[in-house]
């Protein structure tokens, strides 16, 4: 029986905080910005700045992210920003929130990442700096050239777009669909308790299809290949001239 979305509390960091006291205010980011959400344990909704503030990174542990926007951020490269989040442990979707952006093709490559990266959460700051080389002076000196491959062996996963709303939320949707068998109701009903998000209409279209065809978009063909099962294949034909670069997608 696949497992089931469970009605979380929310894992806000500012879920504690009293209301009284006004919306945090965090010096490493805007105070309009809405603050990360963790929907479920290990995969958190966030925004474009969540992925490059690496307090923000190291304060929920993150060390894989999937982006969904079509812009990129120098401090993705930044030493310490690679020493959590690896360039191999970044997936980048150039898309757009836009009624004609084609989610579906891409969504077995999105939950097969973050199905991979997602796993028990990873060690902690202290941890870490008590196994790396002696700092000279700031904390993460000196760590940039330490091999954290087999302690950074276990992942806490940030999907975002620019601010966490129908992007995200539509990809965490997919992967939640696929990995409890819940409906798209079901998944964004939970994630609704977790964060504001909104796919656009588009992206809702597209997340029916998804659990239409039960999270495979190909079926064999009876001839030693595949074909696109039929909900699919209306959805390529509908796409028109990207229809062949899905295809490819599913070779």
């Amino acid at each position: 029986m696949s497992p089931r979305l469970s009605p979380y509390t929310s894992h806000s960091r500012d879920s504690s905080r009293d209301p009284s006291r006004g919306p945090s205010r965090s010096p490493s980011r805007s105070p309009a910005s809405p603050s990360i959400s963790e929907i479920t344990p290990g995969l958190f909704i966030g925004t474009f700045e969540d992925s490059k503030d690496i307090k923000t990174l190291m304060h929920n542990s993150i060390t894989a992210i999937v982006t969904l926007c079509r812009r990129r951020a120098p401090e993705w490269d930044r030493a310490g920003n690679r020493m959590l989040v690896a360039p191999e442990n970044h997936l980048v979707v150039p898309c757009a929130d836009m009624p004609d952006e084609d989610l579906l093709s891409k969504f077995p490559k999105l939950c097969d990442f973050i199905e991979s990266r997602l796993h028990p959460p990873p060690p902690t700051l202290a941890s870490v700096l008590s196994k790396g080389p002696s700092g000279r002076g700031g904390m993460l000196d000196g760590l940039e050239d330490w091999d954290t491959t087999e302690y950074f062996a276990s992942h806490n996963v940030l999907v975002h777009c620019n601010q966490g709303v129908s992007r995200s939320a539509t990809v965490v949707a997919a992967y939640l669909m696929r990995k409890t068998g819940q409906s798209r109701e079901a998944c964004l009903e939970v994630m609704k308790r977790k964060r504001k998000v909104r796919p656009i209409e588009s992206f809702m279209e597209q997340l029916g299809i998804w659990e239409e065809v039960r999270y495979e978009l190909w079926e064999e063909d009876g001839e030693g290949g595949r074909r696109p099962k039929e909900a699919y294949r209306r959805w390529l034909e509908k796409v028109g001239g990207r229809g062949e670069e899905c295809r490819k997608m599913g070779e």
